[in-house]
């Protein structure tokens, strides 16, 4: 576990609660904006780091450090994807560096430094489930 000065687990249930409430609870009071998503993946970044990728029911992959003092916002949102987002994962040497698999038939290699996937894979004709580096 990461060492921030909030408690890790507390941070990523309350941010994951504010952008999908449907998926942590039944209090369906949803904000506005992120009504009635639901978390189809999420990850803790590889080699120790503290950063968290989810993603669910829309095309956006959107990335928290839950070490960033006062805010649940997330630090970074990637939003390529045409449809709902099925997976993602970091690579695990990498704390710059994760992949998504989209309903769009897409994969996406992400570096977080930039605004654009770093590469794309659309073979598929169909939803890319899940995938492996």
């Amino acid at each position: 576990m990461p060492r921030c000065s909030s408690s890790f687990l507390v941070y990523c249930f309350e941010s994951l609660k504010q952008y999908y409430p449907r998926s942590m609870d039944n209090d369906h009071t949803p904000l506005q904006q992120y009504c009635d998503k639901v978390i189809n993946c999420l990850d803790v970044g590889g080699e120790g780091s503290a950063l968290l990728a989810a993603a669910g029911s829309d095309p956006i992959l959107r990335i928290w450090d839950p070490c960033k003092p006062g805010t649940s916002a997330p630090v970074s949102q990637f939003s390529s994807h045409s449809s709902w987002i099925s997976a993602c994962k970091w690579h695990e040497k990498s704390w710059f560096h994760l992949v998504s698999a989209s309903y769009d038939g897409k994969i996406m290699l992400w570096d977080l430094r930039t605004a654009w996937p770093l590469a794309v894979i659309d073979t598929h004709k169909d939803k890319v489930l899940n995938f492996a580096f």
